[in-house]
């Protein structure tokens, strides 16, 4: 990660990135004796590994445009009005491709489903992932190259995170392992920060990534106190635990105060950043549907993550057995604890509960594009008012406009939300069971991730294995078919030049042979060695010869 976050080069930040991925990989598997643990880092490294092509597309297009994978040079070059193959679609095509990589890694739709298979990893690297590994290399990574991208690349950047965010969030709504829910609410706060990139609000993006880190991480470590407490991670198996747990349940409260938003936490200002840049971007272009996905998301996460509260702390004990040896563990496990929690607070970052505008954080951040873009270059993508851009003097008067009415519609989100999850698991008024008919098939719906992993189990993967199998078949049948004939024909040559070899050459010289044997085996009987013999010959051949002569 300090690599990724210090290099210059495209190139580099594609190596980091890669061992991000194995170091991910490596730690998901960490059990891997167990076939949970086994099959979820092969499912991250496979399903990161379609990202990360797309990413490698993007670096090709580069250098073969610019010859250089220095960013620098890059982004001057893109600033001075070159782009690949000179046209901006090629531009628009070439960020997007970089942008795959960062689906993958950030785990948005449709390269989410990793995420909630790797908390089959200990609870300390979930924690770890979630907060400052590799789900924040994908939107850091956005960011670092946010002069790359054209105006239409930011609407459907934003488009993938609001909706990812917004699908996410359905999810946790009824899921009942601890670790799941912390899972898709991470998914669902990537979607909001990768949707304030696409806004154009780069810096609400980084700062929502800092401070979801602190509050991610805590609730993480707090769950895995919960299940070494309890031995499960089924939260129907717990219940009244703020009693036996205190210090559990008072840090896991101040998380998930931080959030949802609460005013007074980090949650409030980040996420303030976020509605902000939003509904000004829909009020100086009219597009809402960002702001929409922000409010239902943040609504969302209200209920679920404190459904998540009171099922696990709240009520009757529903498991005795775990609830009687539950308890607070030592310091080392507290103390993060509460570290953690305490960074949760307004105060530690700046002295204005409203706002995080002004602060060292944000003088920090705003400075980036001093450092990431060549100075005295004008790009048009950024300047333009419905990209949503700093640049933009009526940007930023709508923005402060919008900061007291965001306020009050961001209170009445939690309201809702924590209104909503107080009504159905605390006072009873709203039965949580299953619901039958319609309703019940929404809510399996949602309690089965949207069917995604089935639909890629009966796409992707069995299309992958009947296209092995159909690959299997070609090469038995038909690849090592053709071999077989081949050596057959091979054989039956081979057999018939032998025949040919033995009886057509070796007869015919076996032939030859036996004729010389034959006429010197009759010669050999005139080869007496007595005289006699040899003018008896003479004699007759003489004879024969003045015939032959006297009858012509």
């Amino acid at each position: 990660m300090l690599g990724l976050l210090s290099t210059g080069s495209i190139i580099f930040i594609y190596i980091f990135w890669e061992l991000v991925g194995l170091s991910s990989y490596l730690l998901i598997g960490f059990w891997g004796f167990k076939d949970e643990a086994a099959s979820a880092c092969s499912k991250a490294f496979i399903t990161n590994r379609v990202g990360d092509f797309g990413f490698f597309l993007g670096i090709l297009m580069l250098f073969i445009t610019y010859n250089s994978f220095d960013l620098f040079f890059i982004f001057d070059q893109i600033g001075a009005g070159k782009y690949p193959l000179g046209s901006e679609m090629w531009l628009t095509v070439t960020g997007l491709l970089l942008f795959a990589g960062a689906v993958g890694k950030s785990a948005q739709f449709p390269l989410h489903v990793w995420l909630p298979d790797a908390m089959a990893g200990p609870t300390p690297v979930s924690a770890l992932i979630h907060a400052a590994t590799m789900v924040a290399a994908g939107v850091y990574m956005i960011v670092r190259l946010f002069p790359l991208f054209t105006e239409t690349s930011f609407l459907i950047i934003g488009f993938i995170g609001g909706f990812s965010a917004l699908m996410a969030a359905t999810i946790a709504l009824t899921q009942i392992d601890i670790k799941k829910i912390l899972a898709y609410s991470t998914v669902s706060q990537l979607g909001l920060m990768v949707l304030a990139v696409g806004v154009g609000a780069y810096q609400a993006a980084i700062i929502h990534l800092l401070f979801h880190a602190f509050f991610k991480a805590g609730l993480f470590l707090g769950s895995g106190a919960i299940i070494h407490a309890t031995h499960s991670q089924d939260i129907n198996d717990m219940g009244g635990l703020r009693k036996k747990m205190p210090v559990t349940f008072y840090t896991t409260l101040i998380y998930s105060l931080a959030l949802v938003g609460f005013p007074l936490t980090i949650g409030f200002l980040s996420k303030e950043m976020i509605l902000t840049s939003s509904i000004t971007l829909g009020s100086l272009s009219g597009n809402y549907i960002y702001f929409i996905f922000a409010v239902l998301t943040s609504t969302l996460t209200s209920f679920y993550i404190f459904r998540y509260v009171f099922l696990i702390f709240f009520g009757e004990p529903r498991n005795h057995h775990a609830y009687e040896h539950a308890h607070d563990f030592n310091i080392f496990i507290k103390l993060p604890l509460i570290i953690l929690a305490a960074f949760c607070f307004f105060f530690i970052f700046t002295f204005n509960p409203i706002t995080v505008h002004g602060t060292w954080l944000t003088d920090l951040i705003f400075r980036l594009p001093k450092i990431l873009l060549p100075e005295n270059v004008t790009y048009s993508f950024l300047t333009n008012e419905t990209a949503g851009s700093i640049y933009s003097e009526g940007y930023a008067h709508t923005m402060h406009a919008s900061e007291i009415v965001v306020t009050i519609i961001s209170i009445c989100i939690i309201s809702a939300g924590i209104g909503t999850a107080w009504f159905m698991y605390m006072k009873k008024k709203l039965v949580p069971k299953v619901p039958e008919g319609f309703l019940g098939k929404v809510y399996m719906f949602s309690q089965k991730a949207w069917y995604i992993n089935e639909l890629y189990d009966v796409t992707v993967i069995k299309g992958t294995m009947l296209f092995a199998t159909l690959m299997t078949i070609i090469d038995k049948y038909l690849v090592d078919g053709l071999v077989n004939l081949g050596a057959k024909i091979t054989m039956i040559l081979g057999k018939f030049s032998a025949g040919f070899d033995k009886y057509v050459v070796d007869g015919l010289v076996n032939l030859v042979a036996w004729i010389n044997g034959l006429i010197s085996m009759i010669l050999r009987k005139f080869q007496t060695g007595k005289v006699q013999t040899y003018l008896t010959l003479v004699m007759v051949f003489i004879v024969f010869f003045v015939m032959y002569i006297f009858s012509n």
